[in-house]
């Protein structure tokens, strides 16, 4: 990974947590935040190598951790987990497709909450009954599913704006936009 790319990495993640802390609208219609960090992760674990979910995980996963009632660390095993086991199937992901996207976002939307909500288990009694856990699991991942081709999107945005383009590269556009 590039210095650039690590710290836009850095700063998307803080950005997101931030995002997910402050804005309430979605908790007060849902009564789940806004879950930018799983749609990040996906993204992270299909262009970087370990290192980007690595930043993502732990990152933040403690960032979010001290912004919510979990234990501090139990989201970032859990986004670790699941990054890393992305990371290592991108190959037989179609990630460029946009409904596969889709499916990732929701995919990991529904696990990275559920994996969260297993290593708290393990040291405290369940808060809630199951029928809202489980609603809630579906609502962060139709959430994810909704926002991972827009962090894709927005990522691929960023890299067109800011990297630089071979003269032969500039060439080739300008012809296919001539035609």
């Amino acid at each position: 990974m590039k210095r650039d790319q690590i710290i836009a990495l850095f700063l998307a993640v803080f950005v997101a947590v931030y995002f997910s802390a402050s804005f309430d609208l979605p908790r007060r219609w849902t009564g789940v935040s806004l879950p930018l960090l799983p749609a990040l992760l996906v993204y992270a674990a299909v262009q970087f190598s370990v290192w980007g979910i690595t930043i993502v995980a732990v990152a933040g996963g403690l960032w979010l951790d001290s912004y919510s009632a979990a234990p501090l660390g139990a989201s970032t095993a859990a986004l670790f987990a699941t990054g890393y086991f992305l990371n290592r199937k991108r190959e037989y992901v179609m990630h460029q497709l946009p409904f596969a996207r889709v499916l990732l976002g929701l995919l990991v939307g529904a696990l990275v909450p559920t994996l969260t909500l297993a290593v708290t288990l393990v040291n405290r009694t369940p808060a809630a009954n199951p029928g809202t856990v489980i609603f809630r699991i579906l609502i962060c991942s139709l959430f994810t599913a909704i926002l991972t081709p827009l962090v894709f999107r927005l990522f691929g945005r960023l890299h067109r704006t800011f990297t630089f383009r071979t003269a032969a590269e500039a060439r080739f556009t300008t012809k296919a936009l001539r035609r």
